[in-house]
């Protein structure tokens, strides 16, 4: 006879039931039930009770009266947990399949049932297709508090037998969120940080479909929050909510300021940060003890002769500009300060140990296509270096472009925030690489031949074209065609099957991010799909609809500013406000 499978029931997905299978570990040595560890059959009977094939795999030890189970579960997703049967040995025939109960619920998901096929586990009656009884668990809350186990207790009982399972279910989730060392005042009054956190499973591969971000609010409700002026310049979203994939482990936090504007007077105001996590079928979550951190920024007049410094502190370090802008040293005589720009140590000879390299794409591209090439960094010298990309590991990069036309052009992206660390070690002749998006620093917006510089820079150069030639520089050409609606258009939706697909959020993003570059109206179609079935990663959709900026990106914009999800509904709200701020400067030009 034919080896038997063990078919899942009806409805079950196929991923759910390997997943529960396949993430089955025991908790304090739990152990198997063999038929002797059950109540004593009737002398006249000869039956006994098995699992299903496939769990034997999974247990160890003695017979027992109980079962400890252990399970990591990530949210929405159907997990196989037992199934058992009473059958006779004599003729392998089922005399029950039994039924389940559950004796103590779990609070944040839920138990189904299911009669299924396969084989004993215990090797009686090998290929012989039995039924069991399954039991089943799903975390179904969108639980907001944090809660990460969900434990609960059932027993199967047939006519002869009952057995009782403890289950242990822990949700796959970020864990053990911590500050790595003090924050760091870095120049220009910018106070570093850098945190890590776990995985609930130990693994942080196993976080897949989970992000790590920050909620940053501001005085009052107004979105966006307009600085105090004087003696700010500037506005921030209100909130202000910023993801990353929580596969990374770790990121850096850069507190910033908005410009300073003259005349100045003293201001102090507190903004409010919560560091949260978010997964896959889950409502955003703070960490425990990571949700009320204040960040103070204050300016004031130091000596009472003009001396307007600024200040930020938080979580018990602080970041300074000892002079602001336009004050002169005269004002702040009395002061024995040195600024962090003046105090800024030289970049040494590690220069001339880094190299860096380019790898342009293989083809030409087409007018307001994506343009990903592959950066190359190697250590040349004999001794290991750090090396460090900057925010989002990229931040420390400068691209400087020349157009068909001749024009040069500088561009660099934002080199504070919040976001992805870009240090990292190598060895000697090690090298690492890495792709990256060129249309996040340029549009390419006419067809010809374009030469390009990405450069290296220091934390502490200036972003003139002075400081980056003296850095580690690669130079490639890049070749952009006519548009090609077609091509954009399949590229387009082949980026947003990957962003509203059940691919790693680290994928999803990637995609979304990508696709939010695409400026051009055949792009549309797809960023309102990602906007309305995305997981996790809409807001790239939104920021995409506004770079389109046509009429129907801007109505679906409209939508997503009445979306039950505030963090998209805030979104949305801030780039609205830009576009029509945007449409206002001709008319303020006029005046």
């Amino acid at each position: 006879m034919k080896q038997a499978s063990c078919p899942r029931p009806s409805g079950i997905s196929t991923r759910g039931w390997m997943e529960g299978v396949a993430l089955l570990v025991v908790a304090f040595a739990p152990l198997f039930h063999f038929a002797d560890a059950h109540a004593e059959a009737p002398a006249s009977r000869n039956v006994k009770s098995a699992r299903i094939a496939g769990m034997m795999s999974q247990l160890r030890g003695q017979p027992d009266a109980s079962q400890a189970l252990s399970f990591f579960v990530i949210p929405q997703t159907q997990i196989f947990v037992d199934a058992w049967t009473e059958y006779s040995p004599t003729d392998c025939t089922v005399v029950s399949t039994g039924a389940w109960t559950v004796n103590r619920k779990p609070k944040f998901g839920k138990t189904t049932t299911a009669t299924i096929n396969g084989q004993l586990g215990n090797g009686d009656c090998p290929g012989v297709t039995f039924q069991f009884a399954a039991i089943y668990y799903t975390w179904t809350s969108p639980d907001k508090v944090g809660a990460t186990a969900d434990p609960f207790t059932a027993t199967w009982s047939s006519p002869d037998y009952s057995t009782k399972d403890v289950v242990s279910i822990t949700l796959t989730a970020p864990t053990n969120y911590a500050q790595t060392g003090p924050g760091v005042a870095q120049p220009n009054g910018t106070l570093h940080f850098e945190y890590s956190w776990q995985s609930t499973t130990g693994s942080l591969t196993d976080l897949s479909q989970c992000q790590v971000g920050e909620n940053v609010k501001y005085p009052g409700t107004a979105n966006p929050y307009r600085w105090p002026s004087p003696p700010y310049n500037g506005a921030s979203p209100n909130p202000t909510v910023i993801w990353l994939a929580a596969t990374e482990g770790g990121l850096q936090d850069n507190h910033s300021h908005a410009a300073f504007l003259a005349p100045y007077v003293a201001n102090v105001f507190d903004a409010t940060q919560a560091y949260r996590y978010r997964c896959t079928g889950l409502d955003a979550v703070s960490f425990p003890n990571w949700s009320n951190i204040t960040i103070e920024r204050s300016v004031a007049d130091s000596t009472g002769k003009g001396c307007w410094n600024y200040t930020i502190s938080k979580s018990g370090s602080s970041a300074s500009v000892p002079r602001l802008p336009g004050v002169p040293k005269s004002a702040c005589t009395a002061l024995e300060v040195v600024s962090a720009e003046d105090a800024a140590i030289p970049q040494a000879d590690l220069d001339r140990e880094i190299g860096i390299s380019i790898q342009p794409p293989d083809t030409d591209s087409s007018q307001h296509a994506p343009i990903r090439v592959e950066l190359g960094v190697v250590n040349r010298g004999p001794r290991t270096v750090s090396v460090d990309l900057g925010l989002n590991k990229v931040g420390n990069l400068q691209l400087t472009i020349q157009d068909p036309s001749g024009t040069q052009h500088l561009r660099t992206l934002r080199r504070v925030g919040f976001g992805s660390i870009g240090s990292f070690v190598l060895s000697a002749g090690a090298s690492q690489t890495q792709k990256i998006l060129l249309n996040e620093w340029y549009d390419f917006p006419v067809a010809g031949i374009y030469r390009a510089r990405i450069s290296l820079l220091a934390e502490t150069d200036d972003e003139s074209e002075v400081a980056a030639s003296s850095r580690p520089s690669a130079e490639f050409e890049v070749r952009i065609g006519a548009r090609d609606a077609a091509a954009l258009r399949h590229t387009a939706e082949q980026l947003a099957d990957t962003a509203t697909s059940d691919a790693p959020v680290a994928e999803r993003m990637e995609a979304a991010n990508t696709l939010s570059f695409i400026r051009d109206p055949v792009a549309v179609a797809s960023l309102v799909r990602v906007l309305t079935q995305g997981k996790l990663v809409e807001h790239y959709a939104v920021d995409g609809l506004a770079r389109v900026a046509t009429p129907d990106a801007i109505a679906a914009l409209e939508a997503a500013r009445n979306s039950l999800d505030e963090d998209l509904k805030s979104r949305a709200a801030v780039v609205l406000d830009a576009l029509r701020k945007q449409g206002e400067r001709p008319e303020e030009h006029k005046q």
